[in-house]
């Protein structure tokens, strides 16, 4: 089916699809973009396999989206308004919405999954703590880049009330700080999780499965 991709800015990416049956807001991680040090735009090649419209967006400064993207919108309740004028906009709203993202892609799929009510925040290996006196605390050294901002939202816990009707987190029970940052969401309202054998890489073992990634992200999407 044709689609149709325009950039909003170097953070944000639209691509369109003709015959879409839901809306995905698609945020990127720290993983960086061939091999330049910034972070790339994710699930690009998975989401496009699917009849969806997807919103990518990508933290250029590596902050978790905790302050806004640049050229687009200037802090975390900033960010949701402005993806939520986009798909008024560019988008057609009455469609089912979906977030999704990766290991800091994955935090910011709960946050903003709930944000924006979304059907289901799908979140791969997210950190849902990004303070690190906390992380140093269950024996997890986190990431460099968390020691150059002090976060807004440190603990995701807190935000999540049940506004997004689902959140789905997988993630590997062979890297424990994976786990840790799961559990801290165990009991919270409308929260699914889903271990997988993996480690850091639940992405990668899904790709490798019959049907590949998409299937598997549609599935959890669907279901």
């Amino acid at each position: 089916m044709p689609v149709d991709t325009v950039d909003l800015c170097p953070g944000v990416r639209v691509l369109k699809h003709s015959a879409a049956t839901a809306n995905v807001v698609a945020f990127g991680g720290l993983r960086p973009q061939g091999g330049f040090g910034a972070p790339a735009f994710e699930f690009v090649r998975t989401l496009s396999e699917l009849s969806y419209n997807v919103v990518f967006v990508r933290d250029l400064t590596q902050r978790w989206f905790n302050f806004g993207i640049d050229n687009f919108s200037s802090d975390m309740d900033d960010t949701a308004t402005q993806i939520t004028a986009v798909i008024q906009r560019s988008l057609d709203p009455s469609l089912p919405l979906y977030t999704i993202g990766n290991s800091a892609g994955g935090y910011a799929s709960i946050f903003y999954g709930e944000a924006l009510a979304a059907h289901v925040a799908l979140a791969i290996c997210p950190q849902t703590l990004i303070s690190m006196p906390t992380l140093q605390r269950f024996g997890d050294k986190g990431w460099p880049q968390l020691t150059k901002f002090e976060p807004t939202v440190p603990d995701l816990r807190a935000h999540v009330t049940g506004r997004a009707r689902k959140i789905h987190i997988a993630s590997g029970w062979e890297k424990p700080a994976d786990m840790v940052h799961a559990g801290n969401l165990a009991g919270c309202a409308n929260v699914a999780i889903e271990p997988i054998r993996a480690k850091h890489d639940v992405a990668t073992k899904w790709q490798a499965t019959e049907g590949g990634l998409a299937m598997r992200v549609k599935e959890r999407f669907e279901s």
